[in-house]
This record gives structure tokens, C-alpha cells and sequence, in this order.
């Protein structure tokens, strides 16, 4: 009798771990989810079909395997990458990870390279701090490399008229207009696609969390506050 119970209990055992393993991925399977699914394997396909919603049928199933949470986020960050889709990325935000995801999805080139320490490169103007830029020539001040810069890294300064000559520099002036304030209406004044998209998911999102931007250089009151 205790032969047959113990035999009764392995095989209902047995059962229930073959039911789990194969029977469950199966039957999630036929209702659309991509179970234990490579995450790049369903970007690139995502990529492809011009659908970043496949990502969320990635279901992660069975001891050991990363969460299915982030699978997702690692192929809607790597869709974004592949298809130059920045507005993908807000289906991660608010968060910094949602910051990186626009960063790869922008092929905008800036003409006007902003750095760290508030300065700014440009073709015609070379390297120029922001107090040059504040205080330096009027041939310096007035460049348009050095208004991107002071209407990134001036609380002050918001006024994006003085670009005239390049329809890209202004793109990129009201773009870091955007990101400075939070304020996605900024961005209906740019021209190029790529660069609009993510400005708009960039700014919302810095508007309802300004914090996601972890080592961001942040702007200043006046050229006095430069340490």
C-alpha cells in the first residue's frame, strides 16, 4: 500500500514538472507571447516590422532567467537603436535608462558640441568657454555655437533668434532650450524629425522627473555661479 502511494506521489510529481517545463511554454506560446525569447532576436524583428510592441510579448519563464520586465526594456532600448526611433523610449520613461534609450536612437549630428564643463566646440569659432561666450569679442558672443551654449547652461537665457544661418544649429538651440527647461512645447519649432521626436520624449519626461538625468550639467543663474 505505501508502495503505491509513494509510486502515485512520484509520478504526480513527475507530471506536474513535465506540465510546468514543456506544457505552459507551449500553451503561452500559442496565445502570442515569445516565451524565454532572446531580446535582441525580437528587436531586430520589431526593427523589421516597424513595431516596437512585440517587445511586450517576451515572456520570461523558469528558474534562473532574467526578469521579463527586463528583457523588455533591453529590446524596446535596442529597437529604438536599430529602427532611429526615439519615441519608442517613452515607453521607458521616466528614468535614466529612458535618457540612454534616446541618446541611441538620435542620428541627429550637433554641429555645436557642448562639454561638461559648459564649454563649446564649433567649426567656425573653435573652442569657446561659457564665459566667452558671456563676456568674450561680440564675434564670440554672437556666434551661433556659443547662443546653443548659453541656452543650454544659462537659466537666463532662452532666446534662440540670433541663429540665423543654419537651420540645424537652431534646431539644436531649441532642443537644448527643451531639455534645459522641460518644456516640450519648445520642440515644435524643430525642423528635423529624429531631433523633434526626441525632444519631446526627453523633455516630458524631465518635466515629470527631473531627476532621471543623473550627471547632467545643470544650468546656471549667471556667470558668476561657474566654480
Amino acid at each position: 500500500m505505501m508502495y503505491r502511494i509513494f509510486l502515485w506521489v512520484f509520478l504526480s510529481c513527475i507530471g506536474f514538472f513535465v506540465t510546468m517545463l514543456f506544457v505552459v511554454p507551449f500553451l503561452l506560446s500559442l496565445i502570442g507571447y515569445q516565451v524565454n525569447a532572446s531580446s535582441n532576436d525580437v528587436a531586430e524583428e520589431a526593427a523589421q516590422k516597424k513595431d516596437v510592441t512585440l517587445c511586450a510579448t517576451i515572456l520570461s519563464y523558469g528558474l534562473l532567467r532574467p526578469q521579463t520586465g527586463e528583457l523588455r526594456s533591453h529590446c524596446v532600448k535596442t529597437y529604438a537603436s536599430l529602427a532611429k526611433d526615439p519615441s519608442a523610449c517613452e515607453l521607458l520613461m521616466p528614468s535614466s535608462y529612458g535618457l540612454s534609450c534616446v541618446g541611441g536612437a538620435m542620428e541627429f549630428q550637433r554641429t555645436c558640441a557642448l562639454g561638461r564643463d559648459r564649454s563649446v566646440t564649433g567649426n567656425d569659432i573653435g573652442k569657446a568657454s561659457l564665459q566667452e561666450c558671456i563676456s568674450g569679442p561680440e564675434s564670440i558672443r554672437n556666434n551661433e555655437c556659443c547662443v546653443v551654449a548659453k541656452a543650454r547652461f544659462l537659466t537666463t537665457f532662452n532666446d534662440c533668434s540670433l541663429i540665423t544661418k543654419s537651420q540645424k544649429i537652431l534646431d539644436q538651440c531649441h532642443y537644448s532650450l527643451a531639455f534645459k527647461n522641460g518644456d516640450s512645447s519648445t520642440c515644435e519649432s524643430i525642423q528635423d524629425k529624429n531631433l523633434k521626436s526626441a525632444c519631446e520624449v526627453e523633455s516630458t519626461a524631465l518635466k515629470q522627473d527631473p531627476s532621471i538625468c543623473q550627471g547632467c550639467t545643470q544650468p546656471l543663474e549667471s556667470i558668476e555661479d561657474l566654480e
